[in-house]
């Protein structure tokens, strides 16, 4: 389970401008909250402190909302959506407010064309948000493999017990057949058939790197 701290770590140092990867869930929110509670005390701040000083808090402001976007993207990655769905909301309300102002110049349109697109905006919000709250894809998908993945860990425990001497080579041999078999889900069976979500590649990658970590010793 990601912390906190972790979070902010991974949104605003490691992943700052990483549009490409998958973020879980407890990444997202914890850092949703650290950006609602942070923005609005710099926003308080802004108007203390005057014009002075308040570009320092605008540039801080600004590099938290850029990390908050980016996060974003990588939290629908892991439910297997693209990042341009975050932009749909801005672009309908760029819209309202364009039909707003012709409608207003006197140009012929739909009176109810500026509310139709504010509408819609909305129910884009309200989708996003819910995508958001969903648990990533299982495995690997078309963004990258699962953040929740145990490969990482084995393939790091196992070369740290290799270095030191401590891993026996029959510990070595259940290492690759648990490998084999840790991200594989099990799915629900359909008479003699069962189903799975696994990934061979995953635990493929996890094998190589153990042999190779054999053989430099």
């Amino acid at each position: 389970m990601i912390s906190l701290t972790k979070s902010l770590k991974i949104c605003t140092m490691e992943k700052a401008f990483n549009v490409s990867d998958r973020a879980t869930r407890p990444e997202y929110w914890w850092f949703f909250l650290l950006y609602f509670i942070s923005s609005s005390i710099l926003k308080l701040f802004i108007e203390m402190v005057g014009i002075t000083f308040s570009w320092i808090f605008n540039i801080i402001l600004i590099y938290l909302t850029i990390c908050f976007f980016t996060a974003s993207v990588r939290r629908l990655h892991d439910v297997n959506r693209r990042g341009f769905w975050l932009l749909l909301p801005w672009a309908t309300s760029f819209l309202s407010v364009a039909a707003e102002k012709l409608k207003y110049d006197g140009v012929p349109m739909p009176e109810f064309l500026p509310d139709i697109c504010l509408f819609i905006g909305s129910g884009l919000i309200i989708y996003i948000f819910v995508l958001t709250m969903l648990s990533g894809t299982k495995g690997t998908n078309r963004f990258g493999k699962d953040p929740l993945t145990k490969t990482d860990d084995l393939i790091a425990e196992t070369k740290i017990n290799l270095e030191s001497g401590t891993l026996k080579q029959e510990e070595n041999n259940d290492l690759i057949e648990k490998s084999l078999k840790i991200d594989e889900p099990e799915m629900p069976s359909q008479g003699n058939k069962k189903e799975s979500l696994y990934d061979p590649k995953i635990s493929t990658d996890l094998a190589d790197e153990i042999k190779k970590l054999n053989l430099s010793k």
